[in-house]
């Protein structure tokens, strides 16, 4: 049996308000995070120069491998090559292109020189795209220099952009003969980056982040997780950096430790998933982190190899489930299978946003149970402002945003008088008597709704209640309508399973038995008449519930109508 991973102490502070609101803040003051990601890259690069930072797949199965000192190297000398071009502090640079060992040099380069790095998912300017969408966001940030992953790429942008492609540029760097210094480093206040918002719950928005704040959320993750300072992180990961969790939270956790990251060519499919497994016993990752969608199709394929079972949960000591709630059918059943297979896995999570760096609760303990988020990092506060019959979450820290690029209207709106940024999320306390335990996530406080007889739906609570009861046959379900006489839901079948009406109608008539509200009763459930698409799903595989009761306002009025008569 391995050793068992080491968590920080856990000690949280709570202190309620005159308005009903509840504050929690950790009992641990942060530790001093450098004042850029570049004193991590520069003190690996003394101490390990050999390590693998980054290992991308190639042709035949091979790996090629960027290691600490060669990244150190190479960055330095591509932010000379930028700086030389013309590139200066503040300045854009946007990089279309999916994770690779050029993008994150180019990104590192980018940061290195003073600019800023702004990674866009590659379907932005791929097959099908969204050209006025592309024109829009390119227009909010006047980029200096676009770099795309492929010619095709460069032709689909709006004109009047200085573009190339990422290997086009790095081709040009290594023939330049010209001397440069590299430039002094940034300060921590500069802003190093943009990401934008899934857009979930409208037009994405653009957030810039400073070097400060990036270094004080990899801080506040290494504190409390003791572990990866212990044994660096090892992780198998396909999450795209133009998100915070790929491209910030794991990608800077590992450079911050001396780990080493595997872009993984899987992804969330059964396909995908089979890929990911079959580089298990090679790369032995000994974390692996993932959305809900991933996991699920792996508790499936575990439960049917025990050899493949076997390989992983001998590899992969802590799972860490963020993005959307994983359900506890598959956080029971990863944590049974990894007890089968002889070596009981950790099961973590946490909760934050793109606008708070992104973390801001994370579980740090083994113990931890589905659905738990757990206490705030240290530097971070919490508050819980009563809101219909839940708690609305704003957070207040050094890992949070100050506000959005170009964007004073969303800006003011973002935050409180008291300066908390307003998530839109809700939680609740494990246990009030015992608050090291930390949240349970509650859902989104917009996806709540009234029917006609004014009842208030807990929309998180509804959709779990339901996906539990579908019994892993559902990818995902969205419940409807607001001002309803009764709910129905529509549910997105997962591939394979067989799902017909007989299975819906059983489903239904579990999930009412279990629901002792009457009111959260479902009246009918169908199948989506069609796949749903575009703006219905998130990047991180969840539906998106306005946009696809919107679009199927026709389909949930059928279900009301046909539940009626029945």
């Amino acid at each position: 049996m391995s050793t068992p991973l080491s968590f920080a102490a856990s000690a949280a502070v709570l202190g309620e308000q005159p308005d009903g609101s509840v504050l929690i803040r950790s009992a641990e003051p942060l530790t001093e995070p450098p004042p850029t990601l570049f004193s991590w890259l520069e003190r690996w690069a003394r101490e390990r120069p050999d390590r693998a930072l980054l290992t991308e797949p190639r042709a035949g199965g091979e790996r090629a491998a960027l290691t600490y000192g060669e990244a150190a190297t190479a960055v330095d000398r591509l932010a000379a090559f930028l700086t030389a071009e013309g590139v200066a502090p503040r300045d854009r640079v946007v990089i279309v292109a999916p994770n690779s060992v050029k993008h994150l040099l180019w990104a590192l380069a980018t940061m290195r020189c003073g600019a800023i790095y702004v990674p866009m998912a590659p379907q932005y300017a791929g097959p099908g795209h969204d050209a006025g969408k592309l024109d829009g966001l390119l227009r909010r940030l006047r980029p200096c220099l676009v770099l795309c992953a492929d010619p095709a790429q460069l032709s689909r942008l709006p004109p009047g952009h200085r573009s190339t492609t990422v290997d086009a540029l790095f081709l040009t760097a290594a023939g330049t003969a010209r001397a440069s210094r590299v430039p002094p480093p940034p300060a921590a206040a500069a802003v190093a980056k943009i990401l934008f918002t899934s857009g979930s719950t409208g037009e994405p928005k653009a957030v810039p982040y400073t070097h400060g704040q990036m270094t004080a959320a990899v801080t506040m993750t290494t504190q409390v997780w003791s572990f990866v300072r212990e044994r660096p992180p090892v992780l198998l990961d396909w999450l795209p950096w133009n998100h915070a969790f790929g491209g910030t939270a794991n990608l800077y956790l590992v450079l911050a430790a001396g780990g080493t990251m595997h872009i993984d060519d899987g992804g969330p499919t059964p396909s995908g998933v089979a890929r990911t497994l079959a580089q298990i016993d090679f790369l032995r990752p000994n974390m692996f982190f993932a959305v809900p969608a991933t996991l699920d199709v792996l508790r499936d394929r575990l439960a049917s190899d025990p050899a493949a079972a076997r390989s992983f949960f001998g590899a992969v000591r802590a799972i860490f489930s963020a993005g959307a709630a994983l359900s506890p059918e598959t956080f029971d059943g990863l944590r049974v299978l990894s007890r089968e297979a002889g070596s009981e896995v950790v099961l973590l999570s946490g909760w934050g946003s793109t606008e708070t760096g992104p973390g801001t609760t994370l579980v740090c303990s083994p113990d931890a149970q589905s659905g738990w988020i757990g206490p705030p990092l240290p530097g971070v506060e919490l508050k819980l402002t009563p809101c219909a019959e839940k708690f609305h979450l704003s957070v207040r820290g050094p890992n949070v945003f100050t506000g959005y690029w170009d964007d004073p209207e969303a800006t003011a709106a973002a935050f409180d008088s008291d300066g908390f940024y307003a998530t839109g999320d809700a939680g609740k306390l494990v246990d009030p008597a015992n608050p090291q335990l930390g949240l349970v996530f509650d859902g989104r406080v917009g996806d709540d709704f009234k029917l006609a007889n004014g009842t208030w739906v807990n929309y998180a609570r509804v959709r779990q209640g339901l996906l539990s009861a579908l019994d892993g046959h559902a990818i995902d379900v969205v419940v409807g309508m607001p001002d309803a006489s009764a709910l129905v839901a529509l549910v997105w079948p997962r591939e394979g399973t067989g799902l017909d009406d007989d299975l819906l109608e059983r489903a239904r008539a579990r999930y009412n038995r279990e629901t002792p509200r009457p009111s959260d009763r479902l009246r009918a459930l169908g199948l989506f008449r069609t796949s749903p698409q575009g703006p219905e799903v998130s990047p991180k595989g969840q539906l998106r519930a306005r946009h696809v009761r919107e679009a199927r306002k026709a389909e949930f009025l059928t279900l009301l109508a046909e539940g009626a008569t029945r």
